[in-house]
């Protein structure tokens, strides 16, 4: 097993054929199988990845059955989640991958699709090939393509997901939309950033009435552009008007994001070339002797 959910399990597998062929099988918890609502979202979660087309998203080979329990059959994503990274403080370029991250989630939002489920422990990042990856589609929704029937089955009285992502108007009973994505991706911000929420966790439920204060993402990260810092702040706004109203938005606006770690590296190297100069000619000033 790589992975669990509330919904499902997820496992590496291999071709009995081929041990080289590895995929990713994801298989519904028993507990959970009786429920239509799973077994409806299981089916729409197999046909949408299948309409994606993305570097950053893992296609969905097959749909079926094993011992009872409806399974899908994906693309492996190597690597280990942002949230892991994060916690064990080995991430590195945290802006760069976070403007990628954005990137993803804008597909989505053009596709017409709201993850509603964003959040550091479903971002898959292989630090040898540098490749980052979205994963967990099982509560996605594509308002514009959701067919009349869907429409008029009964909305879920639970609301699933983090609650630290949760934005306050899901809480209150309304449906996903890209502003609630937005609000996820605030939040993945600052525990990219700085491994902390903009706001005290005692403080959450004061935080969905817009009666506690909210961190500013430049107390973290001081070099960054006020027009990136002022697009990430206002994405924590309790209105989802207050906020970008999609990651397309908010990633023009987050531009800058994906250039600071190359300028600093570029910043990084020159002084080093700099000290290395003035090394090789200390022994030639006098300053070393045999």
């Amino acid at each position: 097993m790589i992975g669990a959910g509330g919904v499902a399990e997820v496992y590496r597998v291999a071709h009995v054929d081929d041990p080289r062929s590895v995929a990713a099988l994801k298989v519904m918890r028993r507990e959970r199988q009786a429920d239509k609502r799973h077994l409806q979202d299981f089916q729409h979660e197999f046909e949408l990845l299948g309409q994606l087309r993305h570097p950053g998203i893992p296609a969905a080979r097959r749909i079926g059955e094993i011992d009872g329990r409806a399974c899908m059959l994906m693309d492996l994503v190597p690597g280990t989640t942002l949230a892991a990274e994060v916690s064990a403080r080995t991430t590195r370029a945290a802006p760069a991958l976070y403007a990628r991250l954005v990137g993803i989630v804008s597909y989505l939002h053009q596709e017409g699709i709201v993850h509603n489920d964003l959040k550091l422990e479903n971002v898959i990042h292989d630090a040898g090939s540098d490749h980052l990856a979205l994963v967990d589609f099982g509560n996605a929704r594509a308002p514009i393509r959701t067919s009349l029937f869907r429409r008029f089955l009964p909305k879920p009285k639970t609301v699933f997901g983090s609650t630290t992502y949760i934005a306050p108007e899901l809480t209150a009973g309304h449906q996903p939309t890209f502003a609630s994505d937005v609000y996820a991706l605030g939040i993945c911000a600052f525990q990219l950033f700085a491994d902390a929420l903009p706001f005290p966790a005692r403080a959450t439920q004061r935080v969905r009435k817009g009666a506690a204060t909210v961190r500013a993402i430049q107390d973290h990260l001081p070099g960054l552009a006020q027009p990136a810092a002022r697009a990430i702040d206002a994405c924590l706004d309790p209105s989802p008007m207050g906020r970008p109203q999609s990651a397309v938005e908010l990633h023009g606006a987050i531009a800058c994001l994906a250039t600071m770690e190359e300028q600093g590296r570029t910043t990084r190297t020159k002084r080093t070339k700099r000290t290395s100069r003035r090394v090789a000619l200390e022994p030639r000033a006098g300053h070393l002797g045999r």
